[in-house]
C-alpha cells in the first residue's frame, strides 16, 4: 500500500506499509516494539490479558503475532494478534484478538487483505473479532463486514 507523506523538507515522499507474520525464531527481534504497541490494547481488556500472556501464548503456538511496518525503514508501526478458533460446530474462524498501532488508515486495507488470504489458506471460513466501537470506523465500508454489537465478523463466500 502506498501513501503520500511529507518529508522533513516539506516535499511529498511515498510510504509503503506491509504486514508480516512473525516466526517464532524472529520474536526476539520484534517483541520490544510489539509489546510497546500492544500495551494500550491490553489495558482495554480490563485485566483479562496482558502482554506477557500474549508472549507466552505465542511461544505455546496458541496465537500468531503480526507486525505492520514501513517498507522504507522497516519501522514497526502496528501489531496484530490472531488465533484460529475451532468451534464445536465445525466452523473455523480467524479471530483477531488485538489490533493496535499508528496510521491504521494507511495499512488496514493491506492488513485485512493479508489476513483474509492467510485465513483462507488455513481453511478458515471467515474472520472475527471483538473490538472497541471505534474499530468499526476502519471496516464499516468494507464489503461483507457487519457489526453485531462490538463483535465483528466476515464470512467468506463459498468458492
Amino acid at each position: 500500500m502506498n501513501e503520500q507523506a511529507l518529508s522533513s523538507n516539506g516535499a511529498a515522499k511515498e510510504e509503503e506499509y506491509d504486514i508480516s507474520l512473525v516466526l517464532i525464531e524472529n520474536l526476539g527481534l520484534v517483541w520490544d516494539e510489539c509489546e510497546k504497541i500492544l500495551i494500550r490494547s491490553c489495558k482495554r481488556s480490563n485485566g483479562r490479558v496482558n502482554t506477557k500472556d500474549i508472549y507466552y501464548n505465542f511461544l505455546k503456538n496458541n496465537n500468531s503475532i503480526w507486525i505492520v511496518f514501513n517498507k522504507s525503514d522497516l519501522k514497526i508501526i502496528g501489531c496484530l494478534v490472531t488465533e484460529i478458533m475451532n468451534y464445536p460446530s465445525g466452523i473455523k474462524m480467524l479471530n483477531i484478538d488485538h489490533i493496535a498501532g499508528k496510521y491504521m488508515e494507511r495499512w488496514i486495507d493491506r492488513g485485512l487483505e493479508v489476513l483474509t488470504s492467510w485465513s483462507k489458506d488455513n481453511q478458515c471460513v471467515g474472520i472475527e473479532g471483538v473490538g472497541r466501537k471505534g474499530f468499526w470506523n476502519w471496516i464499516k465500508n468494507k464489503e461483507g463486514w457487519k457489526q453485531t454489537s462490538s463483535f465483528y465478523e466476515i464470512k467468506f463466500n463459498e468458492e
